[in-house]
């Protein structure tokens, strides 16, 4: 006999997607209550000094990410002294970056100096579908732009202008076009910060009602690739300059084009996407990309 109840989750992909974006919208919104209510009951010595820790438990994850401790963990736990010999680090040393990490979730030690991943630091491997290590090595690694921006915030906020020019006498773009490495990890750092959020973007519109979507700056494409997925009638455009969208056609729907959209962009599109794109330029710059 069939049973005329209603299943319990929703039977289409998009319903289902609808509900997991309306579910994690009521969660950020507990946490940020939580994080109030965390306020109220510390002192403002305590809530600085807990500001203060961040950027050292920044710079903890971003080490551990390079040495890549979370790879060498992926098959089970490990003694310090053998994570040691396989990211050639002093394993005394090891062991205190190890211990600061579990006292935030990452890592966790299961006997005395053995350690093995967690939910959390599953994350920071290589392998793992929506990786943050990409995000990690761009946004927190010695080398690549960002870490060395905000070393000279002050030269920023003092002349309002971008602090990367006066470290290298050029801009982080100028940056990604001669080192072929920082290019790559912010391509990856892109690519997984539109993974964690692609399905918002694609509930949040219906991409059916353009014939053609062009995303501009759309780097190798990720966002551009979900949206077609989920409108299988359009076609898309993907701008971007040639050293970020030189790669092989990825979509049979997609028309790859090499520009420069201070000079001009491509025509004919139904609807213009610029996502993580504005953010980066001055009010001046804004306003020509959007002119």
């Amino acid at each position: 006999m069939l049973s005329t109840k209603k299943t319990l989750f929703p039977v289409s992909r998009l319903e289902r997607e609808q509900t997991i974006y309306r579910v994690l919208q009521i969660l950020l919104k507990l946490r940020h209550i939580g994080a109030f209510v965390q306020n109220l009951t510390s002192s403002p010595q305590s809530q600085i000094m807990s500001l203060e820790l961040r950027f050292w438990q920044a710079r903890t994850l971003a080490l551990a990410t390079e040495l890549g401790v979370a790879d060498h963990l992926a098959e089970g736990p490990l003694d310090v002294t053998e994570l040691a010999n396989r990211t050639k680090t002093n394993a005394s040393a090891l062991f205190r970056l190890l211990r600061a990490l579990e006292s935030i979730g990452i890592f966790l030690q299961v006997s005395p100096r053995v350690f093995v991943n967690t939910e959390i630091s599953e994350y920071l491997r290589q392998d793992v579908k929506r990786s943050q290590r990409p995000w990690i090595m761009h946004a927190l690694s010695m080398g690549h732009g960002p870490c060395e921006a905000w070393n000279y915030l002050d030269y920023s906020v003092r002349t309002a202008e971008a602090s990367l020019q006066e470290v290298y006498g050029f801009d982080i773009w100028e940056l990604f076009r001669r080192k072929p490495e920082s290019n790559m990890y912010f391509n990856d750092a892109m690519r997984a910060a539109t993974q964690a959020m692609t399905s918002a973007v694609t509930v949040a519109y219906d991409w059916s009602r353009f014939a053609v979507i062009a995303d501009i700056g759309g780097g190798i494409g990720t966002q551009l690739v979900s949206i077609l997925e989920a409108s299988p009638s359009s076609t898309g455009i993907l701008f971007d300059q040639a050293h970020v969208v030189s790669i092989p056609a990825i979509d049979a729907r997609i028309e790859v084009i090499n520009g420069d959209f201070f000079k001009a962009v491509p025509e004919g599109a139904d609807a213009y996407l610029l996502r993580f794109v504005l953010h980066d330029w001055d009010d001046s710059k804004a306003l020509a990309i959007l002119a």
